[in-house]
């Protein structure tokens, strides 16, 4: 059954909007200030600007090796999820302003626990399927390790600059 003919059935069965969760991506954090003068004033230290980007690159690549063995620890049956993950940080004049990861699409399946025959309502897994048994559960992977170093992160940008703001929103698979 493809994704359109289940939300189709979705929309007819509720009779409601259908709200999407973060399930797509981009699985990222924004690291902003509150204006540009702020961002051009500490853009202009340039020594400690590279300090910052390389700490976050260092961090990261912790980050990215964390998930990497969650992934092995957690999931059983592991093929290409491992390999895909990538970590991405994004420049704004020389200055990292976001971070990310990147990787296939089975492993939000996996995290959520849905695929074939299973799908993600209302925060738990529904059987669509007409096979006999329910052998899905929601492996996180990828959530935990994101909780436990956000500390680090936080001690990162605020030896940078106190007056910067980490948005978490779109990180986490929900």
């Amino acid at each position: 059954m493809g994704i359109m003919k289940r939300l189709l059935e979705q929309r007819q069965n509720t009779g409601r909007r259908i709200i999407r969760s973060n399930t797509e991506g981009p699985y990222d954090i924004e690291i902003s200030s509150e204006g540009i003068t702020a961002a051009y004033e500490r853009r202009q230290d340039t020594q400690s600007m590279e300090e910052y980007n390389q700490k976050l690159k260092d961090f990261w690549n912790r980050v990215q090796a964390e998930l990497r063995s969650s992934v092995d620890m957690v999931i059983r049956r592991n093929r290409f999820l491992k390999e895909s993950i990538k970590p991405n940080i994004y420049y704004e004049d020389g200055e990292a302003f976001k971070l990310g990861f990147s990787f296939r699409a089975e492993g939000v399946y996996v995290h959520k626990g849905v695929g074939r025959g299973y799908v993600a309502a209302g925060g738990s897994v529904v059987k669509t399927a007409k096979t006999a048994g329910f052998n899905r559960h929601p492996e996180l992977w990828f959530n935990p390790v994101i909780e436990r170093n956000m500390e680090e992160l936080k001690k990162i940008v605020m030896e940078y600059n106190t007056n910067l703001i980490i948005n978490t929103t779109r990180i986490f698979i929900q």
